[in-house]
């Protein structure tokens, strides 16, 4: 199996593959010293309880022990009196009917509960409720640790066209929920083009036709732009459609919807994004227009004969062409989104596109 399926099944992995299927378990009707004396012994910290047919009925943390164990402090360590401990039975401390895992559930999801309940291990169950398995944080954070390694092995180029990819996802979420949302209608017709230019933007990258893809990334920041304009200008949407029939507002179309005006409206609201964009379409402007004696020979290679050779970037290997290339596609995807998310913050904040473009960009400017 090639390495970058393999990453991308292990992402989708399901607990099954990293759970501890020999679970050490009690009986509820057991007496609550057994706990102190797995703790002891085997160096956990969860212990599932079952009854007598082996189903889950609940959960004995070491929070839970030391909330009611009260141990004698000695030198060798604490000390708990078995007489005081055994006066309960497991039914009696257990956190009961717990939250519990299918072999089927992901890893994902299991990151997830944990995150949100501050849990620090779960059971596993099968259809009827039996213990066959546990899953704790030790088991996620070696399960991440070699994904991570995995990610590290990838080349630059491979991680690119993941963080590429994500960013395609969240246009396309964003593009489907709001494509009826008649009060901003403008907006969400350039939030299309946008994500339309930011695709073909991609494909030109990944195929090293750098100076192409630059133009197109441009015309992606000048969409966005657009959205964001008529979002806060309504009228100057319809003197925008109106240009196209009436040659007398040709005049006033090409000094209103000047990319340089648009950029001052969304300074003005948001500086940051704005800075953003300007930085961007200046980028990219740059190097389609001022393109430097190495970027226009970039794809002739000379030897000593009398003929040129040409070749294609990426036939030539992972560039440091390619690599910007790449890089400032993804960033200008971001940008884009990150202007829409000005315009439909309640929106992106109800599809979680908030905290998605949150957590790519921090991986885009993680290396």
């Amino acid at each position: 199996m090639p390495e970058q399926e393999q990453t991308s099944r292990k992402k989708h992995s399901s607990v099954s593959e990293i759970m501890i299927s020999k679970v050490m378990s009690l009986k509820e009707d057991e007496p609550f010293s057994k706990v102190e004396e797995l703790f002891r012994m085997h160096s956990i910290r969860h212990i599932p309880i079952v009854d007598s047919a082996g189903k889950l009925v609940g959960m004995v943390s070491q929070r839970d022990f030391l909330r009611v164990a009260k141990p004698r402090k000695t030198p060798q360590g604490d000390v708990y009196d078995k007489a005081e401990l055994d006066s309960f039975v497991l039914k009696q401390i257990m956190v009961p009917n717990p939250i519990a895992l299918t072999k089927e559930n992901s890893i994902a999801n299991a990151v997830e509960i944990m995150a949100a309940r501050k849990f620090g291990a779960l059971p596993v169950i099968d259809g009827d409720r039996r213990l066959i398995g546990i899953v704790s944080q030790i088991d996620i954070l070696k399960f991440t640790h070699a994904l991570l390694a995995s990610e590290d092995q990838k080349s630059y180029v491979d991680i690119m066209y993941a963080r590429i990819r994500e960013i395609d996802s969240i246009f396309r979420v964003a593009c489907f929920n709001l494509e009826n949302k008649q009060s901003e209608l403008f907006s969400v017709l350039f939030l299309s083009r946008a994500h339309a230019s930011y695709l073909h933007a991609s494909r030109l990258a990944m195929t090293a036709m750098i100076t192409d893809a630059y133009k197109v990334m441009r015309t992606c920041i000048e969409d966005a732009l657009q959205g964001y304009y008529f979002s806060k200008n309504p009228r100057s949407a319809l003197a925008w459609l109106q240009t196209r029939d009436r040659k007398e507002l040709v005049e006033r179309r090409t000094d209103e919807f000047e990319v340089r005006n648009m950029l001052e409206v969304l300074h003005t609201h948001d500086a940051q994004i704005g800075r953003s964009a300007r930085e961007l379409y200046t980028r990219t402007t740059d190097y389609i227009e001022h393109p430097s004696d190495q970027n226009a020979l970039s794809s002739i290679n000379s030897d000593t004969s009398d003929k040129f050779e040409f070749n294609v970037d990426y036939l030539m290997g992972d560039t440091p062409k390619v690599r910007n290339c790449l890089k400032t596609d993804a960033e200008t995807g971001i940008c884009a989104l990150l202007i829409f998310k000005s315009i439909f913050a309640q929106n992106f904040e109800q599809l979680g596109l908030t905290n998605r473009i949150g957590v790519t960009l921090a991986k885009l400017f993680s290396g």
